[in-house]
């Protein structure tokens, strides 16, 4: 699909270029060019597509992880106290008059 950019009246040419990077990006364009650019056997597809897999994988198992560390420490961290319901003077407070 082809990519449109039409530069607008007193539009300075580098907005102009700049938007229609945006539109290669957003269209994975050069992404496409760089995997075509050379020929590529199937087993080499194989264990890109194996070795992606195991990244994936990867990252899911350290995100559980942090999840699972963040929701250890709210479990067993600590009440947090608002300003209003503690007082730093609870000691003062508890002393008999």
């Amino acid at each position: 699909m082809p990519i449109e950019v039409r530069v607008h009246n007193n539009e300075p040419i580098e907005s102009a270029l700049r938007r229609f990077k945006r539109e290669c990006e957003k269209d994975r364009l050069m992404a496409e060019i760089k995997r075509r650019s050379h020929f590529e056997s199937p087993s080499e597809k194989r264990q890109k597509k194996l070795a992606e897999a195991r990244r994936k994988q990867h990252q899911q198992a350290k995100r559980e992880e942090r999840l699972k560390r963040t929701s250890f420490r709210r479990k067993y961290s600590r009440p947090q106290h608002s300003d209003s319901h503690f007082s730093h003077n609870t000691a003062h407070d508890r002393r008999p008059r």
